[in-house]
């Protein structure tokens, strides 16, 4: 998973993506600050911090309130906003977002739209592997796994079902590290470290301090998102990844 400058932050249903990178200086290495009112450190891991500014840099999947546009946000960098707008029309998304912010202030630098609507003021998709990071910050935080966790799996990279998450040998089966998983998006892997070494609690505790449950600290008004995780096996091993 990248963790510098050259994140690709482009949302969307259908059409090709861009590569294009963002400018440098932009997107940095997110450090725990000493002092921070808004994210205490004392509440926040170095691990929550560093998925805290991959969570700021996706904040286009967060239900916000309709109605809040680009141009009645006084935070946006021209500069920025224009690069923004040049990536999605390049891209051509059917639907899609881009909402750049700097991860030490959480100043949003640009906001940008294509579709019906504003895009990034609408909640037009479920958060989906980006609450990854709440199940990958509880099983890291945990002590009970780490980058080099492994697990194996055949198939069920998008959908699976209670029997995949077995761990039955076959000719198929190839293993992975949860930092490969997370990398290449592997649900199942995640799923089944998921259910190895954390309970939905935690899971839920992470997703709050990244502002996936409950309100968001940022400077325009957004609405409260809500994480329901279920209890059961495979409802939990589902959610997780």
């Amino acid at each position: 998973m990248p963790d510098g400058p050259g994140h690709r932050l482009l949302c969307g249903r259908t059409g090709s993506t861009s590569r294009s990178r963002a400018p440098r200086g932009y997107v940095a290495r997110c450090r725990i600050p000493g002092k921070d009112k808004t994210w205490p450190d004392r509440t926040l891991s170095r691990t929550g911090c560093r998925m805290r500014g991959f969570f700021w840099m996706l904040l286009a999947v967060v239900m916000l309130v309709p109605g809040a546009a680009a141009a009645q946000v006084p935070s946006v960098d021209p500069r920025v906003q224009e690069i923004a707008e040049r990536w999605l029309r390049k891209a051509a998304p059917h639907d899609g977002a881009v909402v750049l912010s700097d991860v030490k202030t959480g100043r949003i630098l640009a906001w940008a739209s294509r579709g019906a609507g504003d895009r990034v003021a609408t909640a037009f998709a479920p958060s989906a592997s980006v609450f990854k990071l709440a199940t990958v910050s509880a099983l890291l935080d945990s002590g009970r796994a780490n980058a080099g966790s492994t697990a194996c799996y055949a198939g069920g990279e998008r959908k699976f079902e209670l029997a995949d998450l077995r761990d039955v040998a076959s000719r198929d089966t190839a293993c992975i590290p949860l930092r490969t998983a997370v990398g290449h998006s592997v649900n199942l892997v995640i799923a089944k470290l998921a259910l190895r070494h954390v309970q939905p609690a935690e899971v839920r505790a992470k997703a709050g301090l990244l502002g996936l449950d409950g309100l968001v600290p940022i400077d325009r008004p957004v609405g409260i998102s809500k994480v329901d995780l279920p209890n059961d096996r495979l409802g939990f091993a589902r959610a997780s990844a």
